[in-house]
């Protein structure tokens, strides 16, 4: 990722890349199926909260609040806990980047690149549905995942606490109130920490 991040200063690499990952989000046939595609919609815009162009890590969040908003409807029609898999996956990408592995190794780190993908993410999930009541539901299932990611394990690298690590992360964006939303704020102050 920090080779990716020293890649993506230039102006006109971005642009292709944010290109390339429109087509293949908004691909629709048989080579992608609805978990791959919501894996990659859910982790890789993502990363573009790290450039320094508002106007390109704000056409990022679009797409990423598209495909969330997705996956929140999608929830009601399948019957699927599909922005509970897009939090997980989002999780794992995010303990997988060098950022966060780089801040944990750190002897002491408020993880600050880290917080800034996660409420990249969190703001994308809430801005996706503007429903305040599905704010507040949305930011339980953040808390939830965050929570339940203590029993996950990671296949890749079954020693690492990774994973934990990044779910420390985005609960700290979510309690400190990071996320751009009144539901927040709220469920923060519910859970007894300030927001």
């Amino acid at each position: 990722s920090s080779v990716l991040s020293s890649m993506l200063t230039f102006t006109e690499e971005v642009e292709t890349l944010i290109g390339a990952m429109k087509r293949l989000l908004q691909h629709v046939g048989p080579s992608l199926g609805l978990a791959d595609k919501l894996r990659l919609a859910a982790t890789l815009p993502t990363v573009f909260a790290l450039l320094p162009v508002k106007q390109q890590k704000d056409e990022m969040q679009r797409l990423l609040q598209v495909a969330l908003l997705k996956a929140t409807q999608q929830c009601v029609v399948r019957q699927e806990p599909l922005v509970d898999f897009a939090v997980a996956c989002f999780l794992h990408f995010l303990s997988q980047l060098d950022i966060l592995r780089a801040e944990a190794a750190a002897p002491v780190s408020a993880f600050p690149e880290s917080t800034k993908v996660a409420t990249f993410f969190c703001e994308a999930l809430l801005k996706a549905d503007p429903v305040q009541q599905r704010a507040a539901e949305l930011t339980g299932i953040l808390l939830r995942v965050c929570d339940s990611v203590r029993f996950f394990v990671d296949k890749e690298d079954p020693t690492s606490d990774a994973v934990n690590k990044a779910a420390h992360v985005l609960r700290y964006v979510i309690e400190r109130g990071s996320c751009r939303n009144s539901a927040t704020g709220s469920v923060a102050a519910n859970k007894g920490t300030s927001p």
